[in-house]
C-alpha cells in the first residue's frame, strides 16, 4: 500500500486494484527501488500496466514519451508492442538518460526502445 492516500479513488479502491497488478520482475522492483531511493518519478505500477495493456489493446508500433526518468514506463510499454514497434524517449539529464539506457538494455529491449 502507498504511503499516501489515494487523490482520486479511496484508499480501499486502490488497495484493491494494487492486488490485481501482476507481480513485477526483478528488474522492475530494482528499478522501483532505485526510483525511491533517489527521488526519481515513475510511474506506479498499476499505472504503468495500464499503459502496457493500452499499447497491446491498440496495437502501438510508434510511442512517444517526453521525460524517461529512468525508462521504467518505456519498459512496460516496449513489452506491450511488436517486436518492430519503437518507442522514442527524451529526457532533459544526461544522467537519467544513461540510467534509462542501462535499464532497457537489460531488460533487452535496446532496440525497441
Amino acid at each position: 500500500m502507498k504511503d499516501q492516500v489515494g487523490l482520486i479513488i479511496h484508499q480501499e479502491q486502490e488497495k484493491y486494484l494494487e492486488g490485481l497488478v501482476p507481480k513485477r520482475d526483478p528488474l522492475l522492483r530494482e528499478m522501483e527501488r532505485f526510483a525511491h531511493e533517489h527521488g526519481v518519478p515513475v510511474a506506479d505500477p498499476e499505472v504503468a500496466t495500464f499503459l502496457e495493456i493500452t499499447v497491446r489493446a491498440i496495437g502501438a508500433r510508434r510511442i512517444l514519451e517526453v521525460g524517461t526518468a529512468i525508462g521504467y514506463a518505456d519498459i512496460f510499454m516496449a513489452r506491450g508492442m511488436s517486436p518492430d514497434g519503437k518507442v522514442v524517449t527524451i529526457d532533459t539529464s544526461d544522467e537519467m538518460i544513461g540510467k534509462a539506457r542501462e535499464y532497457v538494455k537489460r531488460a533487452g529491449l535496446e532496440d525497441q526502445v
